[in-house]
């Protein structure tokens, strides 16, 4: 039917498919106007050290990468920052960010290259310990995980593996979309993030819980009526 020069288009009807293949067609239709609001709608900047900025960001990407495939491979629930600088694999990449920091500098003033620090210093550390947080960080504004209680030295939870944060969401969906104002269109983005931070946490973030329903989304148990309205199936 046409409402106010918009076309709705209502199901009777909803039936779940297994099909791999339309599941990754689906999800990348759901990643790309995330992606064109996180990285494509920005107002681009020169950075003033073009090199540098290169050189550091791209062990940022590949940190926050190799992390991400820590997570999913484990399916650790939650963690904490310092747990992630004693593995190997994750800490030789902030290492060798921080030697490139310090080979910059020995550049720019070769009466350094005497007096380097040795690995375990505290002024290794704490640059090692900053590579660790930018990474994170990039990973709490893409949704993968988050923190109830904000602080670099608090625990962060994986929002794919916090089943807490599944059913409280699905629960709000289910209960909210019988309410009148919802049945038509289904419950709003911003309606639901203030339920699950009143019910589940006040660190919840738009990202996470956005990454979340997606997720449903996927496996069929909520379906988005329009752009970030969602209703229970």
């Amino acid at each position: 039917r046409d409402y106010r020069e918009q076309r709705e288009v209502s199901s009777i009807s909803l039936v779940k498919v297994s099909d791999p293949v339309l599941a990754a067609q689906i999800s990348r239709m759901l990643e790309l106007p995330h992606l064109y609001r996180r990285f494509y709608d920005k107002t681009f900047r020169i950075a003033k050290d073009g090199c540098e900025a290169d050189e550091h960001g791209a062990h940022i990407l590949s940190l926050q990468s190799k992390i991400k495939q820590f997570l999913a491979h484990t399916q650790v629930k939650n963690f904490y920052q310092r747990e992630l600088e004693i593995i190997d694999s994750l800490s030789c990449i902030a290492r060798r960010d921080r030697e490139g920091q310090c080979g910059q500098d020995s550049a720019h003033n070769p009466a350094e290259t005497l007096t380097q620090e040795p690995i375990s210093s505290p002024c290794v550390s704490r640059r090692i310990h900053a590579t660790f947080q930018e990474a994170l960080s990039a990973l709490q504004e893409e949704g993968v995980i988050f923190q109830k209680v904000a602080g670099p030295n608090e625990l962060y939870l994986v929002t794919d593996e916090e089943k807490q944060l599944h059913d409280v969401t699905l629960d709000i969906i289910r209960d909210d979309c019988t309410q009148p104002k919802y049945i038509e269109r289904g419950c709003p983005f911003l309606h639901i993030l203030n339920c699950v931070r009143q019910c589940y946490g006040a660190g919840v973030t738009e990202a996470a819980l956005q990454r979340l329903l997606d997720g449903l989304e996927c496996c069929s148990q909520i379906v988005s009526t329009m752009d970030r309205y969602y209703t229970a199936c």
